[in-house]
């Protein structure tokens, strides 16, 4: 077998993988709007969140649903907070602070800064995501949602991928219909983004407001929603 073979075999089964995780994930968002009185749902709990974010237990637990208090959801739930959004990390310490500048090319070859769009009053989303990554793909269509809600009022996304293939990578920005500016070095994890921003793990995200300050880290499901709420309409 070929290189050119076995590369074509790895994307089809990262799609196959990608397919498997939203097929996962839709099926767990049902099986927790469906299974209200049954402990099926605490077996899909961590899909459940990742998806949703960890304000759905929150809910949860006010709701009269047979699964609500269950210990092992609880521990789930606390689990993937940890995993979305780590308490004194380095991660946490740059909310606060002044975002950090750099520079890479579109799809075209075209070189960007972030720095573009950040300003006049707008609120930017760093996006750092792969198309290797599952569950990236499986936020993307929460992201999709909140650009075509906030957009016209001052939202503003960037894609910066850790992919190391251009072909993988403007395919799976085609797949995923990502409207906004995507960049990459194609560097995978030697991305020039990562020690900037002491990145270790997709996806991950900042929220930059209209001053240059990262307001937000690690923004996903419902807290990405939550978060543009508050800033866009209450």
């Amino acid at each position: 077998m070929s290189k050119e073979e076995i590369m074509e075999h790895q994307d089809e089964l990262m799609d196959e993988m990608n397919k498997m995780i939203d097929n996962m994930t839709a099926f767990a968002n049902k099986v927790f709007k469906e299974e209200r009185n049954s402990l099926i749902p605490v077996v899909f709990a961590g899909y459940y969140f990742v998806d949703n974010g960890v304000e759905a237990y929150d809910e949860l637990v006010k709701q009269q649903v047979v699964f609500a208090n269950h210990p092992c959801l609880k521990k789930t739930r606390d689990e993937v907070e940890a995993l979305l959004k780590p308490k004194d990390s380095p991660k946490t310490a740059f909310i606060g602070q002044q975002f950090t500048d750099f520079e890479m090319a579109d799809p075209d070859g075209k070189m960007h800064k972030i720095s573009e769009l950040v300003g006049e009053g707008k609120y930017v989303l760093v996006d750092f995501w792969a198309s290797w990554c599952g569950p990236c793909r499986a936020e993307m269509p929460n992201v999709l949602e909140a650009y075509n809600k906030y957009h016209e009022k001052g939202f503003e996304v960037i894609g910066v991928s850790f992919d190391e293939k251009k072909d993988a990578w403007i395919k799976a920005v085609n797949q995923l219909k990502m409207p906004w500016l995507q960049i990459s070095d194609l560097k995978g994890w030697k991305c020039a983004a990562a020690p900037i921003y002491k990145i270790d793990g997709i996806p991950d995200n900042i929220l930059i407001d209209p001053q240059g300050k990262i307001i937000e880290r690690a923004l996903r499901g419902k807290a990405l929603q939550s978060r543009l709420q508050k800033i866009f309409v209450e």
